[in-house]
């Protein structure tokens, strides 16, 4: 379909398509749709990943429209430069009795997003974007029909549609990448037939192909997201934002991973209650001007979005990962004083102590939800909560001494640089602001289960079907490389929770 609001320059035509010649796409595609002279210049390309073959299968529709409605308000700068594509996967018809959900369509859609007055509270199943019939790019082609089946969570899938959108667009300068769909951190099991299989998966599950197979290749893990990202950008030329529209994504050893390929990024570190403010964040005027400002607008959308739904527990958090690293630094340093100050007095009452603290104490990221076994999947509490533990500032408060007091601050020195905005709700300590030392999570275990068998994820080893739940290669997770100290949060973990010193 051709949205009715498309808009060419047929002055720039020409130059349009011998810019754009190697996308093999129909003459009405949204490929040619928005090039004029000015767009020429620069631009920011979003690139959406829409992984809906699961029971988000109807949000699908309703954050197109609300991208639309975005760029219908957006000011005429904005629809100049700023371009957003969509690869959207709903569940085939025939499969939607497992959810009891409608699709729209049968299988993969490729969108270019353009401005339509309809919003999420007008939902137009007749959407007023541009329908992209075919595509291909340098690795081939790879649509050759509308509604062609892709499989989301195989990272091939992934690596076309950005292969395919950098060379369609070659004119955006400024590039983001928005990962769409349930998450799970760190976490993820890979059998389909786990009850809570469909939410504890990295990001990005295809139900489809989990239907069919029990297989790793359902669902995109972090470590592959990287490799790939670290094919295609560099330290040099990063993207200027990655984004996770999905629950669980906004921790600590998450945003480490991309450090090298992408400047700021936007996560939850907890549940969302839905998607992103999409028809707030492309109607800001200064959305096309960084990954910064994206991100931040990203987190301003949701608190005006969902701020008032006090039934729900949610998060959002702007990253700047330019000190993600130096972060990362000071955490591992906490570990080892942590880990002297155990070793130094009656161990056993000593990590007893960090183990019931932190328990009661930190915040936990699953706020909303009782089941005990969810510690299993969604292992995570509030890094900054936390952080007021160690600093002796919360109810259970003990005296950790002033060595480890002077490493919480400077923990969350760095941490208020790390976190460019963030909103908290009242489940999680009712906090709206920038530079704030919170609003990130970080993976902790829970004496309920043993480290071992139940934290394999979280590993440096790669995933093996008979193995670990999970896929490994967590940057922040290696082993550190000093014989005799917890040097990094990872062995600390491991060693008051998993009783083991492998690594120490």
């Amino acid at each position: 379909m051709v949205g009715n609001t498309k808009r060419f320059c047929f002055i720039s035509v020409l130059t349009a398509i011998s810019l754009l010649f190697c996308v093999s796409c129909d003459m009405e595609v949204g490929t040619f749709a928005r090039v004029t002279d000015d767009a020429l210049q620069d631009g920011t390309l979003v690139m959406v990943y829409m992984a809906g073959a699961n029971n988000l299968t109807q949000e699908i529709v309703w954050n197109l429209n609300d991208m639309e409605y975005g760029l219908y308000n957006a000011d005429n700068a904005t629809k100049l430069n700023l371009h957003v594509v969509a690869l959207c996967d709903q569940l085939d018809p025939d499969v939607d009795d497992y959810y009891g959900q409608e699709s729209t369509w049968s299988g993969t859609r490729l969108y270019e997003i353009q401005p339509d007055p309809f919003s999420e509270t007008t939902v137009s199943a007749n959407l007023g974007s541009t329908l992209i019939k075919s595509a291909s790019s340098s690795l081939g082609t790879w649509r050759t029909s509308s509604e062609q089946e892709e499989d989301m969570g195989n990272i091939e899938t992934l690596k076309k549609f950005i292969y395919w959108a950098r060379e369609a667009y070659p004119y955006c300068s400024k590039q983001v990448l928005i990962l769409w769909d349930h998450g799970a951190g760190i976490s993820s099991t890979y059998s389909y037939t786990d009850s809570n299989s469909s939410s504890v998966r990295n990001v990005c599950v295809d139900d489809e192909t989990a239907g069919e197979t029990d297989s790793f290749e359902t669902t995109l893990y972090i470590d592959e997201i990287q490799q790939l990202l670290e094919t295609i950008y560099s330290e040099d030329d990063k993207l200027e934002m990655i984004g996770f529209d999905a629950c669980y994504m906004g921790l600590y050893e998450v945003a480490y991973e991309f450090r090298n390929v992408a400047k700021y990024m936007a996560a939850s570190p907890a549940s969302e209650t839905g998607g992103w403010a999409y028809d707030y964040i492309f109607a800001q005027s200064d959305t096309c001007s960084s990954g910064k400002n994206f991100a931040v607008n990203v987190v301003d959308g949701y608190y005006q979005k969902y701020h008032t739904y006090t039934a729900y527990a949610d998060n959002m958090t702007a990253f700047d990962l330019s000190y993600i690293s130096t972060l990362k630094t000071e955490i591992d340093e906490l570990a080892d004083t942590l880990y002297t100050w155990i070793v130094e007095g009656n161990v056993n009452d000593r990590a007893n102590t960090i183990r019931d603290g932190i328990k009661s104490d930190a915040v936990f990221m699953t706020a909303s939800v009782t089941a005990t076994s969810i510690y299993k999947y969604y292992p995570y509490y509030e890094l900054g909560s936390m952080l007021d533990y160690f600093a002796g500032s919360t109810s259970s408060a003990q005296d950790f001494g002033t060595t480890v007091q002077t490493q919480v601050s400077a923990v969350k020195s760095v941490l208020q640089n790390v976190v460019l905005k963030a909103w908290l709700s009242e489940n999680y300590g009712s906090k709206y602001a920038e530079n704030l030392a919170y609003g990130v999570g970080i993976f902790c275990a829970s004496e309920k289960y043993s480290y071992d068998s139940n934290y394999g994820f979280y590993t440096d080893s790669a995933y093996t079907e008979a193995g670990v739940l999970g896929y490994g290669g967590i940057d922040a997770a290696n082993y550190g490389t000093v014989s005799g100290r917890t040097d990094t949060w990872r062995e600390f973990i491991q060693y008051i929770y998993g009783g083991s010193t492998s690594g120490i």
